[in-house]
């Protein structure tokens, strides 16, 4: 019978990263790099202190009588393979009571030890809480928090660190396939308590909203059918007035006033419906070489006109109609403004095309017309490209149909000329599309650092409806990744921000989120309640 001897050691994991698809795509080359990591690496081993149990796969099981010697060893490998080809390794290093058997070890702290290795960065190493706390004394090393990993059928508690001092990159955990335990704040208890009495007071309760709400309801085109596209001219209305006055005014979405479109609901059922105070009407009809422009501004629960105009406008001034009707709308409403509203002018034929392209492509149903529009959008751009709605537009049109190349480029233009015409509102919204895109692609860091970046603008500006979408973006892409705690933080965040405009489609948006979270944790009596 093979004699075992029972002791404290030091035992390290190593695997070699891409070491798989390097074997399926040319095999000599994978069992030569295994040589190479042998030849170089052994004697490194040997000259540390260390045993050289086995090799495991691509992999190599170490011991060491000390963790000292086991984090030196692991530091001299990293500086070792930096230069070497394809030999980029994550390294794990676990301290505790091991069986010798022959020329192998057992026991849960070998499996712990292997459970660690997933938490180093490429080239990086991770530690378990006991080689932490062999260092923490030692000013020559700084380390990093991970977390607790998730080990099915082991009792001890372990946690997880980085060594991130000599040069060692820190750990990436939206890279790390391995999970953790599931943090639990402490206000993840109170959480289910305040939102469900917030939620019923916000219901039951009569309120005054915190601030003013108008539904700009689609334009009626009169007269000539060709004229149609220009009621696209609204979504304009709607993207300019929300940003032109941040904090002060909560303006519906275009999905949410869409559905009315053509509706005989009077003003006070509309108003109910939608959930806001105030109710912006407009007409458009052909004449002569212009048109004639209508608006009424009208206060739901009273009935009263705040606003009542009618306007001639030139066919070459057709591109004012949205800041005409932006300022008629601050000025009935009483809102004051921090500054002037920003006017951009562009080149009538570009907004035009701009318009149409927006119409032909909302009502198409075959891949046929999507290029026509795409090709009208490229035009207008091509014409003047002072116009970033196109651009962006554009990008959303390249996005819809998986064409991320040219959705990034439109982007990347809209964001550059953003930054020219320092128009921060388009600054914030061509980086949270960035966002939106590297997150289909699964670019996660750097998705996360386009919504931050999106976030920090619209925070500055004061623009909460611009921060809650952010805000919904980062938590979609944090649930995506599995980090579900800083998920539900953004949810909440975003929902506040939607109480606080009394936005009843964000609310119950948010409310969907945050219930299917409660699903994904497994607390299904909440998700319910949500």
């Amino acid at each position: 019978m093979t004699q075992q001897k029972r002791k404290l050691a030091a035992i390290v994991f190593t695997d070699i990263v891409g070491f798989t698809k390097l074997s399926a795509q040319n095999e000599p080359a994978a069992l030569a790099l295994l040589e190479t990591q042998r030849d170089l690496l052994k004697p490194l081993v040997l000259s540390h202190n260390g045993e050289w149990l086995k090799e495991i796969g691509d992999g190599l099981l170490l011991s060491f009588g000390a963790s000292h010697d086991a984090v030196d060893c692991s530091i001299a490998i990293q500086n070792a393979v930096k230069d070497v080809e394809n030999l980029v390794l994550r390294i794990g290093i676990h301290q505790g009571e091991v069986v010798f058997q022959g020329g192998d070890v057992i026991g849960d702290d070998v499996n712990i030890a292997s459970r660690i290795e997933p938490f180093a960065a490429p080239g990086g190493i991770a530690i378990s809480g006991r080689v932490n706390a062999s260092l923490e004394r030692d000013p020559e090393f700084e380390t990093v928090y991970l977390g607790k990993p998730s080990l099915k059928g082991v009792t001890q508690e372990v946690k997880a660190f980085c060594i991130v001092s000599h040069d060692l990159p820190k750990t990436d955990l939206s890279q790390v396939s391995a999970k953790l335990e599931k943090k639990t704040p402490i206000w993840y208890f109170a959480v289910p308590a305040f939102l469900v009495i917030g939620i019923a007071a916000y219901f039951m309760i009569p309120k005054k909203p915190s601030v003013l709400s108008v539904a700009v309801m689609y334009m009626e085109i009169r007269g000539n059918e060709e004229d149609k596209y220009l009621e696209a001219i609204t979504e304009d209305l709607i993207f300019d007035l929300s940003s032109a006055v941040p904090g002060k005014l909560k303006v519906s979405e275009p999905v949410t006033v869409r559905k009315y479109k053509n509706t005989d609901l009077d003003v006070a059922e509309l108003a109910k419906r939608i959930g806001v105070q105030y109710i912006f009407k407009s007409s458009l009809q052909s004449y002569g070489d212009g048109y004639n422009l209508r608006c009424r501004l009208v206060e739901a629960k009273t009935g009263i006109d705040k606003l009542l105009n009618k306007w001639f406008i030139e066919s070459k001034n057709l591109q004012t109609i949205v800041s005409v009707l932006a300022e008629n709308i601050i000025d009935g409403l009483d809102i004051s403004l921090d500054g002037e509203l920003k006017k951009v002018e562009y080149d009538p034929e570009a907004y035009q095309l701009y318009l149409k392209a927006k119409d032909i492509y909302a009502k198409s149903d075959d891949q046929k017309t999507d290029r026509t529009a795409k090709d009208m959008m490229k035009d207008a751009i091509a014409i003047d490209d002072k116009l970033i709605a196109a651009q962006l537009k554009l990008g959303q049109m390249y996005y819809d149909n998986d064409e991320f190349a040219e959705a990034e480029n439109l982007y990347t233009k809209s964001l550059k000329k953003s930054i020219q015409l320092n128009d921060n509102t388009n600054i914030a919204e061509s980086m949270r599309k960035q966002g939106q895109l590297f997150r289909k692609q699964r670019q996660n860091d750097v998705a996360l650092e386009k919504f931050n970046e999106a976030l920090s603008i619209s925070t500055v500006m004061n623009d909460k409806n611009s921060m809650a979408k952010i805000m919904n973006s980062i938590a979609i892409l944090y649930y995506k990744t599995e980090r579900l705690d800083e998920a539900l933080e953004y949810w909440l965040q975003a929902f506040n921000i939607a109480k606080e405009f009394d936005d009843k489609l964000k609310i119950s948006k948010y409310l969907n989120n945050i219930g299917i979270w409660y699903w994904k944790d497994y607390d299904y009596s909440k998700a319910i309640d949500y």
